[in-house]
């Protein structure tokens, strides 16, 4: 509301101007002197007594439309939207060409309180009587129409869901809203907003709740060094819970009124907050970061600071460059961003999907909630309103959704809650939903004394051979990365004086998202009899011809041989028992040689390697299983 209070403002300013050019349309001096007398109550922001004098002068002249038009401006500022309505009815009932803009202001407010079919009728009926005086009214009060337009429709079909409150364990009487996930819907943290004390200023601070047996269970404030005595808002939690990024304004090290910060969590504790600094944040407004969960890309807001507030607010993305810092960022297309204020944005893990808020795109009024989904050629795709009752002639904002797409989770000050804005849940309709998603978790260690190892890693796409993710390990040895379902995915894990570690993942078919994989890596110190299963290395059933989906693996292998001068290597082909024995044994052997030659044909000399094919022998899982048999068909390289 505060823009609509910002713009009747402006209009009321167009028409004092006109107004002391010409009497007033009453010949009362009595009804006269208490409208002056309620304009400096207005000016002086003393709301009740304007209104006292205001029903005086009317009640000395009903027909006096100026004091009906400043009722209902003062009506406005109270948020008794009825109430101006009626009195906005009045003035133009009286005289519909006195003022042409109260047709706008009628319709503006008739919009707000979701009056669409009304306000669409008088916002027509402005624009039959009146050349806009103010610039750009008219193009507004047009754009005004289409959105009444779809307001209309989108009441006659509403969604079904039925928004749940988080419960106790959540919300309270002070508000709670901005909330971020981990990938495994296990920890939620969020922005609750109370008064201090001792200031009875507001005062912003971060909680967070971990799920237990599907239960949220009680909030605790995140503490120091997170939480300060001035304010905090607007978390942004990474994949795996060890990365926190947020909001924070008027702080002496800001290069702004509100900058990006971040904090890593170390030893069972968060670090001290730190400026992400240039070229993120500048002199103007950034807040609002969504860091996805490819643990490179932030999405975040940035606005410019005017003599009317913050504007040209709109979505921005920087990703992390190769020398590990986050490069320029870059607005968004404008599918996305509008003229008007973007805000609130969300990156879902999928990577595909964005939610974001818009007043700019076709909607309810005020801020709606949009979505856009990455096209093939990874432009993202035209804004979708996603409806009503998610969406109202109000204010809508600060949309999350959950990690396996199934639930919404929102800030709503709706009848039944807490007190003032509490955070609520939704099953979410299957149109509104991201793609699906699984996720990795993996345990990195020494394979020898069993420690936590820090490591790089790499998660690449079979098809693409797009690097997915390639990051370092902390010295936890642990990391938690979501894969999209649809795909199949290469883990090339590395580290020095260590062999690599290889897997693969299997999305293509759907994957349950509470059965993610997990794995323990024990990595092999390079030293003789030391081995690794070249596991993304494949073949064709009964042939020996290389897939090109090996050649990321045999990479690989060619860098770590190159890294690793004094390292000569066996390659051995392994088969499954289906079949002829014999046969198996010299397929075996194909495929080891063919592995030994691609290997030749990489630069790699040839009395570095050996070659051996095993057959059947020496199984490593049950060959009576389909899964046991595939783990049985393997390439290995060991250190001789």
């Amino acid at each position: 509301m505060r823009k609509l209070s910002i713009c009747l403002m402006l209009l009321f300013v167009a028409w004092h101007a006109v107004a002391q050019k010409q009497t007033y349309t009453t010949q009362s001096k009595a009804a006269v002197k208490a409208y002056e007398q309620a304009t400096k109550y207005y000016d002086s922001r003393h709301n009740t007594a304007a209104i006292t004098s205001l029903k005086q002068a009317i009640d000395k002249d009903a027909q006096f439309i100026e004091a009906h038009m400043l009722l209902a401006d003062v009506y406005v500022d109270e948020s008794r939207y009825d109430d101006a309505i009626a009195s906005y009815k009045t003035a133009v009932n009286i005289n519909p060409k006195f003022f042409p803009n109260n047709w706008y202001r009628l319709a503006q407010i008739e919009m707000r309180q979701g009056q669409y079919e009304q306000a669409k009728t008088d916002f027509q009926q402005f624009l039959l009587i009146s050349n806009a005086s103010l610039p750009g009214m008219r193009s507004k009060a047009l754009t005004a129409i289409v959105n009444c337009e779809f307001g209309v429709k989108a009441l006659l079909t509403p969604l079904d869901i039925s928004p749940l409150n988080l419960g106790s364990q959540i919300n309270t009487v002070a508000d709670e809203y901005y909330p971020s996930l981990t990938i495994d819907n296990q920890t939620l943290v969020f922005t609750r907003n109370t008064i201090d004390e001792g200031s009875r200023m507001p005062q912003e601070d971060f909680f967070v709740s971990t799920q237990k047996n599907k239960q949220w269970q009680a909030a605790h404030q995140v503490g120091s060094p997170l939480n300060t005595d001035l304010n905090e808002g607007a978390p942004s939690i990474s994949a795996d819970g060890k990365l926190l990024f947020f909001a924070a304004c008027d702080r002496r090290d800001g290069m702004g009124s509100c900058d990006i910060y971040f904090s890593r969590w170390v030893n069972n504790s968060w670090s001290t907050p730190i400026n992400l600094g240039s070229p993120i944040n500048t002199n103007a407004w950034e807040t609002q970061p969504s860091f996805s969960a490819d643990g490179k890309t932030l999405y975040f807001i940035r606005g410019y600071h005017t003599h009317e507030g913050i504007k040209q607010q709109d979505i921005y993305v920087t990703s992390i460059g190769s020398n590990g810092n986050f490069e320029n960022p870059v607005k968004l297309s404008d599918s996305i961003n509008t003229t008007e204020a973007e805000e609130s944005v969300f990156i879902h893990p999928d990577n595909q999907t964005i939610y974001f808020s818009s007043r700019g795109h076709i909607g309810m009024g005020g801020l709606d909630i949009f979505l856009s989904r990455k096209n093939a050629n990874g432009q993202w795709g035209k804004a979708q309103n996603l409806g009503y009752p998610i969406n109202t002639a109000g204010d809508e904002n600060s949309l999350l959704i959950s990690p396996q797409g199934d639930k919404a989770y929102f800030a709503t000050n709706r009848t039944g809650g807490f007190g003032g804005l509490d955070l609520y849940s939704f099953d979410l309709p299957a149109t509104l939903k991201p793609q699906p998603i699984t996720y990795v978790k993996c345990a990195i260690t020494d394979g020898a004394n069993g420690l936590p190892l820090a490591a790089s890693f790499e998660i690449i796409d079979v098809e693409t051979q797009e690097v997915v993710y390639a990051d370092k390990v902390n010295k936890t040895g642990a990391f938690t990365r979501s894969l999209t379902v649809g795909k199949d995915y290469l883990l090339n894990v590395t580290q020095p004086g260590y062999l690599f570690y290889s897997d693969n993942f299997s999305c293509k078919k759907a994957v349950d998202y509470n059965n993610p994989y997990e794995l323990k890596i024990g990595l092999q110190k390079i030293e003789k009899g030391s081995k690794v299963i070249l596991r993304n290395v494949f073949f064709d059933t009964d042939s020996a011809t290389l897939k090109t989906a090996s050649y990321v693996e045999l990479k690989k292998l060619q860098i770590f041989l190159q890294q690793n001068q004094q390292v000569n290597i066996t390659i051995t082909g392994y088969t499954d028992n289906t079949g002829n024995t014999v046969k198996n044994q010299k397929l075996s052997e194909n495929r080891a040689h063919a592995v030994y030659m691609h290997l030749i044909s990489m630069g790699i000399d040839a009395k570095r390697l050996q070659y051996i094919g095993m057959g059947d022998k020496q199984p490593i899982a049950d060959n009576n299983t389909d899964a046991g048999r595939a783990l049985n068909r393997r390439t290995e390289a060991e250190i001789r």
